[in-house]
């Protein structure tokens, strides 16, 4: 079964603002950061996990051919949910995204400049990344692209928008959107992101934390109306 950390939303901003104290992410920092991780160990779990990730994925399109199960479930928002295994009972199962409002919810505007707390803790200097359903349009003007200082990129190479990348941009959004639009203004509105989609999750999150990841976020999981029931104890 695949690890509960996919299962929800997970997004460190104890890190994110608590370790920025201590850290940046530049290369020097970042040598600092993974100083005492073994990364021998690391490389042969990010191919462990692209392996597996590619045989389960594999595995569950064979047997969508033969069950007529769906590879892509469409939404009427316009979003989808992907087929990404099969549980050990023989059901597929889905991803599907999922998210919260959460930059004010979580009270991280009271660390930003001006705000209760009287500090200036805005992501300076640091680097979430972002996996989720879809690729995200770096040019918006959240992420300062209408000025030319893009603090979004592409990680994973996959820039094709698609029916969920909607909702990438929303999450991305609500960590770094810079407050072009006050009311938009994210957790972390001086910090850059590196985003992803959700294929091959665990193999590249473990290869950017080989390279001094500190926080990453995953507001998708498995489509809860379509898992066996024991999944949820499990």
């Amino acid at each position: 079964m695949k690890n509960l950390y996919f299962h929800r939303v997970v997004v460190c901003f104890a890190l994110l603002f608590g370790v920025g104290f201590a850290y940046g992410q530049t290369p020097t920092q970042k040598q600092q950061i993974i100083r005492d991780y073994d990364q021998n160990n690391l490389q042969r779990l990010q191919s462990q996990f692209q392996s597996e990730a590619a045989r389960k994925k594999q595995e569950a399109q064979d047997l969508a051919r033969q069950n007529g199960w769906e590879i892509i479930k469409r939404n009427a928002d316009g979003s989808f949910d992907e087929l990404i295994a099969v549980s050990p009972d023989g059901q597929p199962i889905y991803f599907s995204i999922s998210n919260v409002a959460a930059a004010r919810s979580t009270r991280a505007n009271h660390l930003h400049n001006g705000g209760t707390l009287g500090l200036n803790v805005e992501g300076q200097s640091m680097t979430a990344h972002v996996w989720d359903g879809g690729p995200t349009r770096t040019t918006h003007q959240e992420f300062d692209g209408a000025g030319g200082n893009n603090r979004v990129s592409i990680n994973d190479g996959v820039t094709g928008l698609n029916g969920n990348s909607f909702h990438a941009q929303h999450v991305t959004g609500t960590i770094v959107a810079s407050g072009f639009v006050a009311n938009a203004k994210g957790m972390a509105p001086q910090a850059r992101a590196l985003t992803h989609d959700w294929d091959n999750d665990l193999a590249e999150a473990t290869s950017e934390a080989s390279s001094g990841m500190l926080v990453s976020n995953h507001s998708y999981g498995y489509r809860a109306s379509l898992i066996p029931d024991w999944y949820f104890g499990a």
